[in-house]
């Protein structure tokens, strides 16, 4: 990440990530480290799909991550779901692609349009993290009916944004920015005419956190929320 990217370590700030410094045994003192402390928090987002998948799934799962970079997030999935048949990661960049060199079983990544690509298969369940309107999607509403499309009844799309509050500054490769209220409208406009059920979530980054130890991910909407999740089950 860059560093203008990366939000300073205020005495604030310090205090409130020291639940992510006594956890994972690090000491959040510089901005290498706060960098650590931001993949944590996208890995998180993983850790919310194998905890939905526990409470509310249990069965044995087909997984495609759609957008999947290095295949970490998929790594996570793959350690929290054990009883995951196997896992599809697609990513546009094929340098990415060719550099996923971590070997994992029941994994296979191929380089595609999330937008556009048409897989003979359906999964269980379709990660999407942060792919809403970035610079490689032409279209929102597409991509976000064609991950639909590749559900079975009763599969599920998570989906998340981060959430845009007034002054903040998009990343140079969002060509479009979200809010939770316009995240919920594209949703419901890219699958009009189909009949689903949509959860909301969201999640906090741990430098603003309450206390130590509140929760990431919580349920419902929050317009102070850092990211939006939505978890949309396909019912016909």
């Amino acid at each position: 990440m860059d560093k203008e990217e990366i939000r300073p370590i205020t005495k604030v700030n310090a205090e409130k990530i020291m639940y992510w410094s006594n956890h994972w045994g690090a000491r959040f003192k510089t901005e290498r480290s706060l960098n650590d402390c931001r993949v944590l928090h996208h890995l998180e987002r993983y850790w919310f799909v194998s905890a939905y998948w526990r409470k509310h799934i249990k069965h044995t799962v087909t997984i495609l991550d759609a957008g999947c970079g290095e295949c970490i997030g998929a790594q996570e999935l793959l350690r929290g779901i054990d009883k995951t048949d196997y896992i599809i990661g697609v990513e546009i960049d094929q340098e990415v692609v060719d550099a996923i060199t971590t070997p994992f079983t029941k994994r296979d990544s191929y380089q595609d349009n999330v937008e556009t690509m048409s897989l003979e298969e359906r999964f269980d369940i379709v990660t999407c993290y942060e792919l809403l309107g970035n610079e490689s999607m032409k279209s929102d509403r597409a991509m976000i009916l064609n991950l639909y499309n590749h559900l079975p009844i009763h599969g599920m799309l998570f989906l998340s944004i981060p959430n845009y509050k007034h002054g903040d500054t998009p990343k140079d490769y969002f060509n479009r920015v979200y809010t939770e209220e316009t995240f919920n409208d594209t949703i419901h406009k890219a699958l009009h005419g189909e009949v689903f059920a949509i959860e909301f979530f969201h999640q906090l980054h741990p430098v603003n956190r309450e206390t130590n130890a509140q929760l990431g991910v919580q349920e419902g909407r929050s317009i102070s929320a850092d990211f939006c999740i939505a978890v949309i089950r396909r019912q016909r």
